[in-house]
């Protein structure tokens, strides 16, 4: 089941999209099985056959979910960004790691070394996971390095790539195509099928990027 809590990308939705799955985390209904955040709407799994709501047998399971997560909605406290971990990743900005850093500068006004203290200025929360295996999407970047995607994305972004788009940040954990601004490289391992979690970040925690 999909719960729509906005109609437009902001930090107020998504706070309250991640609200919504860390009170399912610690308060689960019978039968409850994962949450799945997206910018928006947060994907509720759970399993039809152990879902059971006193007094509601009339319902069909689905129905019943979504009434109690209806009547559960107006008292789910706030997000707080500060009572979730703070991962700090380094980053080599520029060069041969950020072949993009000096567009960026370029069209947005300022020196290559002004993007470069923005962008590791801010402290970022994760969205959600997607696009490719560990994946993140982090919301925060400072809207004086606001730009759009490329129209045409490119084939090959390295492993490592941290990159911008819109009001975001991303790092690109495999090699593949994609459509954001390169402006760095980093070593940090985001995804390990090997390991459980196999993704390193996980919506709700803190990204703080750093200079070296």
């Amino acid at each position: 089941m999909t719960v729509t809590l906005g109609d437009a990308v902001s930090t107020e939705t998504q706070h309250q999209v991640l609200a919504l799955r860390a009170w399912l985390t610690e308060h689960p209904f019978p039968g409850f099985l994962d949450a799945v955040p997206a910018f928006t709407t947060l994907t509720v799994h759970f399993d039809p056959f152990s879902t059971y709501f006193s007094g509601k047998n009339h319902l069909l399971p689905v129905q019943a979910v979504a009434e109690w997560m209806a009547a559960q909605l107006p008292g789910i406290p706030p997000f707080q960004p500060d009572n979730y971990p703070l991962v700090e990743i380094p980053v080599q900005y520029g060069g041969n790691y950020g072949k993009d850093l000096p567009e960026v500068a370029d069209l947005t006004g300022l020196s290559e070394a002004s993007v470069i203290e923005l962008h590791t200025s801010v402290i970022y929360s994760v969205a959600f996971i997607g696009f490719s295996p560990g994946f993140p999407y982090l919301n925060g970047l400072p809207e004086a390095l606001e730009l759009p995607r490329f129209e045409t994305p490119r084939k090959h972004y390295p492993a490592g790539s941290v990159a911008i788009a819109g009001r975001q940040t991303c790092v690109y954990p495999q090699a593949s195509n994609g459509g954001w601004r390169i402006i760095g490289q980093t070593m940090f391992s985001f995804f390990d099928p090997n390991l459980y979690p196999p993704a390193r970040l996980a919506p709700t925690m803190q990204v703080k990027f750093s200079a070296v």
